[in-house]
């Protein structure tokens, strides 16, 4: 019998250009794929998260098919949040050309009372301020996971930093990190997000693989590398960053 997991983050619409096709108002956000995800380890999964009016209800009854608890999952009034994202020749680079927050932005962050003794939240990317609200609301939590991405870094980096100091391990892909850190290294890179507060850090490197840091008790910088499984034909990698 595993730990039950609570998963927030973003439910979504994608849009995906890519060199070998395109595919419109297909499922996204963090939150799914990162929920399904965690079905290959976890008896229970717990969704929070928020949908516009406009969210396809054969994508809401996919997911609880696949297991995921959508109680906690809010539907309200406006466009749902929505991502467009191209992804060129070299697959571990992609540019945002659109993306709506719209619900998002309004979502007032509640986690229902029965799902804040779960001992593992997953706070997937989302708002820096929204990750918080869960965290708060979620205070007996034994591991806190968290994982963000580029505009934050921007937009709120003091917001970042709170939600890193109350993880227990922080996640960023490879450039994210060293903009974040303005390092020149992964190693410089994790070493920055410890530094936060975290106990752990994951810079992840896209086909390359992972790197975890962390400390041992006399304070000594430890390390492990994890590669990537190859593949010979890659078609979508959305979602990838969020499944680890």
């Amino acid at each position: 019998m595993s730990l039950p997991l609570l998963v927030t983050g973003t439910i979504g619409i994608d849009t995906i250009l890519t060199p070998s096709g395109r595919a419109d108002g297909v499922l996204g956000g963090s939150v799914s794929f990162a929920a399904v995800a965690a079905l290959l380890f976890a008896d229970r999964v717990d969704a929070v998260s928020i949908i516009g009016e406009d969210f396809p209800a054969h994508y809401e009854a996919a997911l609880e098919a696949k297991g995921v608890c959508m109680n906690g999952v809010e539907r309200k009034k406006g466009p749902s949040f929505s991502w467009t994202g191209e992804y060129f020749d070299n697959m571990n680079k992609r540019r945002t050309v659109c993306a709506n927050d719209s619900v998002m932005l309004e979502w007032d962050v509640h986690v229902p009372e029965p799902l804040r003794n779960h001992p593992v939240l997953v706070c997937c990317c989302m708002v820096p301020a929204q990750q918080l609200k869960c965290m708060e609301q979620c205070p007996d939590a034994a591991l806190v996971l968290s994982d963000s991405m580029d505009k934050w870094l921007r937009r709120q980096p003091e917001l970042l930093d709170a939600v890193i100091s109350r993880s227990h391990i922080t996640m960023m892909n490879e450039d994210e990190a060293k903009e974040y850190a303005q390092a020149s290294t992964v190693m410089e890179a994790g070493e920055f997000l410890l530094s936060k507060g975290a106990a752990y850090a994951v810079v992840k490197q896209g086909e390359y693989g992972a790197t975890l840091l962390g400390r041992d008790a006399g304070g000594n910088l430890r390390m492990f590398r994890c590669p990537a499984y190859p593949l010979k034909t890659l078609v979508d990698p959305t979602g990838a960053g969020d499944t680890f």
